[in-house]
């Protein structure tokens, strides 16, 4: 028996790939996580340095941008103007618009470049480091935001746990993650590469320890103490290929309820 499952403790798991480095992506037996077991030693964060974000701030700049607006005004449908907490903010471009849109918003990123460049060059409020690292006021933000981070964490329930009680009690919490049933995208990836997509491979810079499917990311939230108001689509695609596959993706969705895109949208609100 290896760890076990973040979401439902259990111990049962089948296999569904493994690396020479002997690490396997596994599914648990009870619930349906899946996850990596053992879990890899994640690679230092040096990496997230100013050449790891060149790409967003100068050929991506127009495109991400488009993805922050259409994020901000997700947020402004759910709760009205507040305090944002963005946790595992990157460069802080999210953080600058929700500014200019009247948030009054804090950054966390274990980043230092990112860090720095956030409290420098945009003057913005930026904390080093993660959400259950950092001591930070309970009770004190309307919106959390996790934007493709929990799936990095070493304990994403611990890591929703700590947002909840970060929020008001009236706060929400909404995020963005890859989806672990991405069919369409896996079948356009086999066909192009020639070869399947791995859930992990041993030297990758950005290993995803968990991976989520619509119904363990409800699961979870719930767990956390959340109130799933729903679990759609993040419709985060920048490249051409990607948002084709994204737009049968969503057509599938609306037409038969199967979520099967490259990345899951939720928005939950904190229950007392």
């Amino acid at each position: 028996m290896g760890i076990p499952c973040n979401l439902c403790g259990g111990g049962e798991r089948q296999v569904l790939e493994s690396s020479p480095d002997g690490v396997c992506a596994v599914r648990c037996g009870d619930c349906g996580f899946i996850f990596l077991d053992p879990a890899p030693v994640v690679a230092s964060c040096s990496h997230y340095d100013e050449e790891y974000y060149r790409p967003w701030i100068e050929e991506q700049a127009t495109p991400r941008q488009a993805l922050w607006q259409k994020r901000l005004k997700l947020l402004n449908g759910c709760h009205g103007v507040g305090r944002l907490l963005d946790a595992g903010c990157g460069n802080g471009d999210f953080l600058r618009l929700a500014k200019g849109g009247g948030w009054e918003v804090l950054g966390t990123e274990v980043s230092d470049w990112a860090v720095r460049h956030i409290q420098e060059r945009l003057g913005l409020d930026a904390r080093q480091g993660d959400l259950l690292s950092l001591d930070l006021e309970e009770g004190s933000f309307d919106v959390v935001t996790l934007w493709h981070v929990l799936e990095h964490t070493t304990d994403p329930l611990a890591n929703l746990r700590k947002a909840r009680r970060l929020l008001k009690e009236d706060g929400v919490l909404v995020l963005a993650l890859p989806n672990a049933s991405n069919h369409l995208f896996r079948a356009a990836y086999a066909l192009g590469k020639m070869r399947f997509l791995r859930y992990y491979t041993p030297g990758e810079r950005e290993v995803h320890l968990w991976h989520f499917t619509a119904e363990t990311l409800q699961k979870m939230l719930e767990k956390a103490g959340f109130k799933v108001v729903r679990v759609g689509i993040d419709h985060s695609a920048l490249r051409l290929p990607n948002k084709i596959v994204e737009s049968a993706a969503d057509l599938l969705w609306r037409l038969t309820g199967l979520n099967w895109s490259e990345a899951l949208e939720a928005v939950a609100v904190k229950q007392p």
